[in-house]
């Protein structure tokens, strides 16, 4: 018997879509839909082809530009329009230190005037090498004592040296009186051994020989015999006094050779070269590290703190602010046009009226601009030349607060002085005679 399973199976049931429900609804949507996108089309068509024809144009405006002949073209532009900066005249000095040392002190403030040599910021290696250098100097002077007292030392010795010299020399020049009794005793032995003589020869003679007694002879021997002794005794003193006087001399003139050798070898010491050497070089450290104004000016920016370490960027930022100027980059196409001596207006949001000038420098080097255009549609790739304008006296003043600010240039053509030359036209033709 089969049984059969009293659960229901499940059927799937299809869901009938929207075209099936409501067909009408439907295609009205999709209208909408369709009729979206050609809006959207058509708007995006409109844009690309306002964006080419504005695009064609300024390129055939460009094209359409005489290149090369600056009359035409101050006929064709009254003003040249760039981006310039107002700055110092001097330009802005950025000092940096040694990147890795650290900044012991913050001498200054922002806006605070300086002069030329006044110190702005003190660096922890300045402080090393002062303290090198203090115990450096201190080396050298008490190297400089030592050779003061090293050279006087060696000066008496070689004093004492001559003085020993000259007493030898002395010494050895009184031996001539030593010689002149010298020389007396041995008359003395000779004077005897004559009387010897003529007493032996009274004796022998038969005659006269009654005259002279053997005491006689005996006694004049041992005059004799005295005096040789004597006249040896002398000489012997004569040579030890020779010998003593040499030695004595060359001793002292050794010792005087001695003395002087020292004195010189003193004298040519290079201990205190070498110190002054360090001394210099330590010098020139503590002048590297040293942050200070190269010139008079005010504080510009302070970019550190103290207990921070130095790095690639500046620490301090200043500048003359007595004399102003506008440095502007002028669009290479447009250099032609610009002179020195021409009016220049700076336009702003800083400033109630924009600012006069005349341009006093046109630099030949061509290059990228720095500045962007305040102009978020207008072209940015092109090249420029710098273009300094000096502003007047009037008006100088104010630009002393609104350093770097960007501004508008404004070039009036033409109104530079126009200087004569040998091809100016104003010059009258020469006129040739007739044939």
């Amino acid at each position: 018997m089969q049984i059969r399973n009293s659960r229901a199976m499940p059927c799937s049931v299809r869901k009938p879509s929207l075209s099936t429900l409501s067909p009408p609804m439907n295609r009205a949507k999709s209208r909408s839909i369709s009729l979206s996108r050609l809006n959207l089309t058509g708007l995006l068509g409109t844009f690309v082809f306002l964006i080419t024809a504005v695009t064609g144009c300024y390129q055939s405006q460009n094209r359409s530009r005489p290149a090369g002949n600056a009359a035409e073209m101050r006929e064709l532009k009254s003003k040249v329009i760039a981006q310039g900066q107002i700055l110092p005249a001097g330009g802005i000095a950025r000092l940096m230190g040694a990147p890795g040392d650290i900044v012991d002190e913050v001498l200054v403030q922002a806006g605070q005037k300086v002069t030329a040599g006044q110190q702005l910021v003190r660096l922890r290696s300045e402080s090393v090498a002062e303290t090198q250098l203090a115990a450096l100097l201190a080396r050298r002077q008490e190297a400089q004592l030592s050779y003061t007292q090293t050279i006087g030392q060696a000066e008496q010795a070689v004093a004492a040296a001559k003085l020993k010299v000259a007493r030898a020399e002395k010494g050895r020049s009184q031996l001539s009186a030593s010689d002149e009794v010298l020389r007396l005793a041995r008359e003395q032995v000779d004077a005897a051994k004559r009387v010897m003589q003529q007493l032996e020869a009274i004796a022998g003679d038969s005659v006269t020989g009654s005259y002279v007694g053997r005491i006689e002879i005996d006694k004049q021997k041992v005059s004799v015999g005295e005096a040789e002794l004597a006249y040896e005794q002398q000489k012997l003193a004569h040579q030890q006094a020779q010998t003593d006087a040499t030695f004595a001399l060359e001793a002292a003139q050794l010792e005087e050779a001695t003395a002087e050798q020292a004195l010189n070898t003193a004298q040519q010491s290079t201990a205190l070269d070498v110190l002054d050497l360090e001394i210099e070089s330590l010098k020139e450290k503590t002048a590297a590290a040293r942050i200070a104004a190269p010139t008079d000016g005010i504080v510009l920016a302070i970019h550190t703190r103290r207990g921070e370490a130095t790095t690639s960027f500046p620490l301090v930022e200043m500048g003359n602010t007595r004399e102003m100027v506008c440095e502007a980059e002028v669009n290479e196409m447009d250099a032609a046009l610009v002179e020195p001596g021409q009016t220049v207006k700076l336009f702003s949001r800083a400033f109630a009226e924009p600012l006069t000038g005349k341009v006093a420098k046109k630099f030949s080097l061509v290059g990228r601009p720095q500045l962007r255009p305040l102009d978020p549609l207008a072209r940015v790739d092109f090249r420029s030349i710098t273009v300094v304008v000096e502003l007047d006296e009037a008006v100088a003043n104010k630009a002393d607060d609104w350093i770097q600010l960007q501004v508008e240039v404004e070039i009036a053509v033409g109104d530079a002085p126009r200087q004569t030359t040998k091809n100016d036209s104003s010059e009258k033709p020469v006129e040739e005679p007739d044939a």
